[in-house]
């Protein structure tokens, strides 16, 4: 089964753009900081370097063994990511009327899968294409201070040699961690709405478990 486009005409186009901006989205994720600043923009800007740094740090190691990148992502992207108010946006009325032990399930699912899903695509671009020289970002500072506990911060990625990305950064202000991701639009396109319409269908059809099973099950490819 395959959650990779929720279009089903216009496929061919339509699944490539999604990959190249899921593709996009990982990168975008791997300038991320390690460590969530005082305020959104900041949390984009300031801490940048820390992650490109390690990236660069470890570029020939990466090359030799592109298996390396889940421990990266896992190290200095799925911290940053808030999975249990991403899949309530995904889920939506599903998550309101799932069980608790259905809601841990799903949440564990999502983030392996999500991790595999990303951890495969960018291994496959190493391979292919390298890893990409001189990455930096460029944050658009917010009109004014968030109120609320969620807001969006618009960003450019600059590669050398190559036109800028337009990547906006869903987030959400938690009291335990501050600000986390739980969105990221590439050229337009989200993240959490990607994944909410290629799921609706499987849970109209099959239910909640089913969709479960199958998470975990690219996961954990045979």
């Amino acid at each position: 089964m395959k959650f990779d486009s929720p279009v089903r005409s216009r496929r061919n186009d339509i699944r490539t753009r999604l990959w190249l901006a899921r593709l996009t989205g990982l990168l975008a994720m791997l300038v991320l900081p390690t460590v969530w600043a005082a305020s959104p923009e900041a949390t984009v800007r300031d801490a940048t370097q820390a992650l490109i740094q390690a990236v660069e740090a470890n570029r020939d190691a990466i090359q030799r063994n592109p298996d390396q990148v889940k421990t990266l992502i896992e190290e200095f992207v799925a911290p940053q990511i808030d999975f249990e108010v991403m899949s309530r946006v995904i889920l939506g009325q599903h998550w309101r009327t799932a069980t608790p032990d259905q809601r841990v399930r799903f949440v564990q699912a999502f983030r392996g899968f999500l991790i595999q899903f990303y951890t495969t695509a960018i291994k496959e671009y190493v391979v292919q294409e390298g890893i990409p020289e001189q990455v930096s970002v460029e944050v658009i500072p917010l009109r004014a201070e968030p109120t609320g506990r969620s807001t969006r911060v618009m960003s450019r990625i600059l590669q050398n040699g190559r036109a800028p990305v337009e990547v906006s950064y869903g987030l959400y202000r938690t009291d335990q961690n501050g600000w986390r991701l739980i969105d990221i639009q590439v050229q337009g396109i989200s993240l959490v709405i990607n994944y909410r319409q290629s799921f609706s269908r499987e849970l109209q059809t099959s239910g909640l478990d089913d969709l479960i099973a199958n998470l975990e099950a690219r996961d954990n490819p045979a």
